[in-house]
């Protein structure tokens, strides 16, 4: 079945330059889709479960309008953060940044045994919806002027394909 949100979840993917699937993930794992999920111990609200309390930028978020835009926003900020590692951004969605941050600080590439059990399988289920074979790479271009982008490319891309997107 078609979520009636599927539309404004490609729509924010694309503008936020997320993978295709992401958000619709993020709000099936963090709600089930639904709008009015409330979740009493962190206040969170809405499909994307947003804090408003730390997300002012977002009037309702019990509006998947607002909601599922300002939450591809808000990942996409995480992915430039984290050098486009959407497993980080995802950690981050959930967690928090600066607990990821300090994570990696200090423990590297071993950041995520640091996470709560919560975010760990946040984290894996996410990953596996989007990526079940895990055929798909993260690359982040950094232009001579400081601008980056970040490209979701199959793993076995030549270098023509990962071109060919960038331009």
């Amino acid at each position: 079945m078609t979520d009636i949100y599927d539309n404004l979840f490609s729509q924010s993917e694309q503008q936020s330059g997320l993978p295709s699937g992401m958000l619709n993930s993020v709000a099936q794992q963090e709600s089930n889709l639904n709008p009015r999920a409330v979740n009493q111990r962190s206040g969170a609200t809405g499909m994307m479960q947003i804090i408003a309390r730390y997300h002012p930028g977002v009037e309702d978020p019990t509006d998947p309008q607002q909601a599922i835009p300002y939450a591809g926003q808000y990942l996409s900020q995480n992915m430039e953060r984290f050098g486009g590692d959407p497993k980080k951004a995802l950690a981050a969605y959930n967690w928090g940044p600066e607990n990821v941050a300090n994570a990696v600080e200090k423990l590297g590439d071993d950041w995520l045994s640091a996470a709560p059990s919560e975010t760990k399988n946040y984290v894996r289920n996410i990953s596996q919806q989007l990526d079940p074979q895990g055929q798909i790479r993260t690359l982040t271009l950094r232009a001579p002027d400081g601008r980056t982008a970040t490209l979701t490319v199959p793993a076995d891309a030549s270098e023509q394909e990962i071109r060919n997107k960038a331009m």
